[in-house]
């Protein structure tokens, strides 16, 4: 295999135009016993040229960025949960003290009683 140290930037330029050209990376490899494909993806890089067809992501590689954006959204949906909890148990603590108050300074039952008939 030929040593990519020993590529000059204007052959490796070259195979990067056959490749936008639409030569497959795995072909180029073979025509120039290149290591591997992904060193097409390096000198592009190198070089400043994006990419036209980016390397696929594996299903692995998808499922594990399908849970992490899952995890997020469950997470951010746990803390909404929370704080509207928080509110409502704030809520029913100021209609019961409301209620005390009233019940004393009017010196009526407002709540029932359990056990009561109505």
């Amino acid at each position: 295999m030929r040593n990519s140290k020993g590529i000059t930037d204007d052959f490796r330029f070259q195979i990067i135009q056959e490749y936008l050209a639409g030569s497959s990376k795995y072909s180029l490899k073979k025509k120039y016993n290149l290591c591997d494909c992904a060193r097409i993806r390096e000198w592009m890089t190198k070089f400043g040229i994006e990419d036209p067809n980016p390397p696929l992501k594996s299903f692995k590689d998808m499922s594990k960025t399908n849970e992490s954006s899952e995890i997020a959204e469950l997470q951010k949906q746990i803390k909404q949960l929370k704080a509207s909890l928080a509110q409502s148990n704030m809520k029913v603590d100021v209609l019961d003290k409301m209620i005390t108050l009233a019940e004393k300074k009017f010196q009526i039952p407002i709540r029932k009683k359990s056990g009561t008939k109505q």
